[in-house]
């Protein structure tokens, strides 16, 4: 499986667009179709796998989903159109698209064509975060950065989950890290990473 790592010249967000022979799947969508397309090449688009809905992860979504016509997974589609969980009013309106998600809030394992996705619910920084494993590459979202954890000060966040969630996150086993924002990270340094915030909050 290959990894391509995209970095929003706007959002500063990243776009993950994973590839295994003909098939790819997409994580978040903060960055411009033709971006995407650029990486995506020939290749069918199974899905796009949505961390949480603030903006700078969902921007482009719209774009997304009419140009690939694929299904987005996210924890739960009643949400979308909640402006405590996309942050919309930070920067002015957007669309959504409309009838294309599926709910991961009682799932945990995916299969898509030569991909498994593993789901995990992990709130805190947003109440619908999710982190997805696949083949030992941890895609964390905001939950987890580099050398941090994401902001809890937000519509939606909250201390106690986060603090849980890093506990979870903590019980993983994978080979690296790739976050929303920023460059990835090992299991080592996530693991000194959670610890720290462990004490902090």
């Amino acid at each position: 499986m290959k990894i391509n790592q995209i970095v929003s010249n706007t959002l500063s967000s990243n776009v993950y667009v994973l590839t295994e022979k003909n098939s790819s799947i997409i994580i978040d969508a903060g960055c411009s179709l033709n971006e995407v397309k650029k990486i995506v090449n020939n290749t069918k688009v199974e899905a796009i796998f949505l961390t949480h809905l603030h903006f700078d992860h969902v921007f482009y979504l719209k774009d997304y989903v009419e140009n690939f016509n694929c299904p987005v997974y996210l924890f739960n589609s009643s949400n979308v159109n909640n402006n405590n969980f996309t942050l919309k009013y930070m920067v002015g309106n957007f669309s959504m698209p409309q009838n294309c998600y599926k709910n991961l809030k009682n799932i945990n394992k995916i299969k898509l064509n030569n991909f498994v996705i593993n789901c995990y619910h992990t709130p805190g920084h947003s109440f619908d975060s999710m982190c997805y494993l696949i083949e030992n590459n941890l895609f964390s979202g905001d939950t987890l950065f580099c050398n941090s954890i994401g902001r809890t000060d937000l519509p939606t966040s909250n201390i106690t989950d986060m603090k849980n969630s890093l506990e979870f996150l903590k019980t993983l086993k994978f080979n690296n890290c790739y976050s929303g924002h920023g460059e990835k990270s090992t299991w080592q340094e996530q693991q000194e990473n959670i610890n720290y915030f462990l004490l902090e909050i």
